[in-house]
């Protein structure tokens, strides 16, 4: 994916990619309800404003130590 390309919705892997998740992280956050998914047939998706709410709600990392 280039960094130009917005997707309307992103499949596990591809946001796996994206965010530097684990696929199993990805999974894991879906079934634990911490981000929305889709299904299409067999196929997950999760739309890119869900991933980027999901993002967004992180905490912040503490700019005073490593």
């Amino acid at each position: 994916m280039t960094p130009r390309e917005h997707l309307s919705a992103y499949s596990v892997l591809q946001a796996s990619a994206r965010t530097g998740l684990s696929r199993t992280m990805i999974h894991a956050l879906i079934k634990r309800g911490d981000l929305q998914a889709r299904k299409a047939g067999r196929r997950t998706l999760i739309l890119a404003d869900a991933l980027d709410r999901y993002l967004r709600q992180l905490p912040m990392q503490d700019q005073g130590g490593r």
